[in-house]
């Protein structure tokens, strides 16, 4: 949970500064040279993150910028993934 709360933090700076429009889901980003185990990690992180920005309901609360920051922290999981060999 530290972690996550640390990678939604530096994805929101980094993408609020930079102005990029983050991936918002794992369709956009190229796992295919990725440990695919690692990146399923990435993915499950993700789906807490989504989950947070919904109530109890599964209603979404505050979606843009949360949407934006999960998405943020998942293109830069991702690209922490170790490649395969």
């Amino acid at each position: 949970m530290k972690y996550l709360i640390i990678i939604v933090g530096l994805a929101v700076i980094h993408f609020s500064c930079a102005g990029a429009t983050p991936q918002d889901s794992l369709e956009g980003i190229d796992t295919k040279s990725k440990d695919q185990v690692c990146v399923r990690e990435c993915s499950n992180t993700y789906s807490v993150c989504i989950q947070r920005a919904s109530d109890s309901d599964g209603n979404r609360l505050v979606a843009n910028d949360v949407l934006r920051a999960c998405g943020g922290a998942l293109n830069i999981c991702v690209s922490t993934c170790p490649d395969i060999q």
